[in-house]
């Protein structure tokens, strides 16, 4: 494994984030006759990801391999194939416009048929721009889950296309196939550019939400650690951005301070299997800010770093670390998180588990 961090490879994220937009956004196009706007939707995405990636702050140390890069893109196309969904608005316009020019019939008020067509197209066009901007949204996040902020491990992605290959590439060849048969045969009808969107979509959208279980299990995590040191006494607060260069790169992964009585813990909640060197990244950091504090007339400059790994299991090079260097390391299986999470209003029971999870948080509180 490489140990130099990285620079996110922003010119590639941005290629095949332009490749996703055509994909998902070509039946949608083909569907209102103006595949001519797919330079400019294949542009908007390129941007965004290259934007994104430029300004992403990361400690990755490896380079995504091929198989991530095509599963990543994949989840991409699920994103833009939400375009497509507009034609449910289209549809459900059309039909009620329909029903509208019978009726006018019906008291000898005439109105052309084709007001039933250009009434659908214009809300379908509406909700196709606004579903094309939020899979700009939802997508911008592709370079922090393919470049994670921690040292040494991989992106979501990897173990899912190391498990799921031969799936991942039935799902594209799927996808691609379906977009051939709809402009070869010419299927112009609203309900088969739907079927055809479908596939992209449905194949891709279960490896998106693959990307985000990560962040959905750290972010709670965080909000379970930040209940417990809360129901003990600490106050909390971010680790804002000093602007110095040889201390930000080290802080970058730190949660929160927690102070107490005089006591201060760094904390970095982290929701990965990772080795001894992300605990001795937080130890650095640890020791970097203390002489950055010791400068300073005010504060306290003693600050004790906390590890929370949030994960069913944990490295044994973490734990022979913590021994040798008296490091504070909290193992939290997610299914204590949901227990945590479960007891917020229950100060007692947040404290009793702090004291089981957490002993350096919940010790000494009266």
């Amino acid at each position: 494994m490489e140990t130099d961090k990285i620079t996110p490879n922003a010119p590639l994220l941005a290629l095949l984030a332009a490749v996703a937009a055509v994909v998902g956004a070509t039946p949608y196009l083909f569907f209102i006759d103006t595949l001519w706007v797919l330079p400019l939707v294949a542009i908007g995405a390129a941007a965004t990801l290259w934007a994104k990636a430029r300004k992403l702050r990361t400690n990755a140390t490896s380079e995504p391999i091929p198989g991530e890069w095509i599963t990543a893109t994949w989840s991409l196309v699920a994103y833009a194939a939400m375009i497509s969904f507009s034609l449910i608005y289209y549809a459900i316009v059309y039909w009620l416009m329909r029903l509208v020019i019978y009726l006018l019939g019906l008291v000898n008020l005439q109105l052309d048929i084709s007001w039933a067509e250009t009434t659908g197209l214009a809300v379908s066009v509406f909700f196709a721009i606004t579903l094309y901007a939020v899979s700009l949204i939802t997508a911008a996040e592709l370079p922090r889950r393919l470049y994670p902020r921690l040292a040494g491990i991989r992106s979501p992605y990897y173990a899912l296309w190391l498990t799921n290959r031969k799936w991942i590439l039935l799902a594209v060849i799927a996808g691609i196939a379906a977009l051939l048969i709809m402009i070869s045969l010419n299927l112009h009808q609203w309900y088969w550019i739907f079927a055809c969107s479908a596939v992209p979509f449905y194949t891709g959208f279960p490896i998106a939400q693959s990307g985000e279980k990560r962040e959905q299990r750290r972010n709670q995590g965080l909000k379970a650690t930040r209940l417990l040191v809360d129901a003990c006494g600490w106050s909390m607060a971010p680790l804002e951005a000093s602007g110095d260069p040889e201390v930000d790169p080290f802080t970058d992964e730190i949660d929160f301070i927690a102070r107490r009585n005089g006591d201060s813990l760094l904390v970095e909640v982290v929701a990965a299997e990772v080795d001894w060197k992300v605990a001795s990244g937080l130890q650095t950091a640890a020791r970097i800010l203390e002489e950055k504090l010791a400068t300073q007339p005010s504060g306290s400059t003693r600050l004790r770093p906390l590890l929370i790994l949030v994960s069913d299991k944990i490295d044994a090079s973490i734990s022979r670390f913590a021994d040798i260097e008296e490091f504070d390391v909290a193992h939290v299986p997610q299914a204590l998180v949901k227990k945590v999470l479960d007891a917020k209003e229950d100060a007692t029971r947040l404290t009793s588990l702090a004291r089981e999870l957490m002993p350096v948080v919940g010790a000494s509180h009266a």
